[in-house]
């Protein structure tokens, strides 16, 4: 049988096992650490308001280091991790950067999947929608 990797949590939950609630604490954790909150893990951080900040505007920066970095950590949890993000940004607003973010992985052998739509203004993270059924 196989080990299942736990994501540790500060909350009531703990050590979280199930599959969509580790996800969504991974997704949590990604949008809300800062690259370099720690010394010992210096460089090992996986913060998207970095990768906002190291792309500067350039959506293309963004969408490459925002799918390579969530595919490293999903792949520390879960397994045959693909991740897809995209660059929905529109020309009425140049400033907007929109990536919507689509993740499928699998535990024990059980596919799952789900989406993020992020909207940063600035270098600001302004949103992030659940995205669900290809909405």
């Amino acid at each position: 049988m196989k080990t299942t990797k736990v994501v540790p949590s500060l909350s009531t939950d703990g050590w979280v096992d199930d599959p969509i609630k580790k996800a969504d604490y991974i997704f949590s954790h990604f949008f809300l650490s800062d690259f370099s909150q720690t010394y010992n893990y210096l460089g090992s951080v996986s913060s998207l308001a970095y990768i906002i900040q190291e792309s500067q505007g350039n959506a293309a920066d963004a969408v490459g280091n925002t799918r390579d970095t969530l595919e490293g950590y999903f792949s520390r949890y879960f397994d045959d991790v693909v991740v897809e993000v995209r660059d929905e940004t529109t020309t009425d607003n140049p400033s907007d950067i929109i990536l919507s973010i689509y993740v499928s992985f699998s535990q024990n052998g059980i596919p799952y999947s789900l989406g993020k739509n992020i909207t940063t203004t600035n270098s600001i993270i302004k949103k992030v929608i659940d995205i669900s059924n290809g909405a």
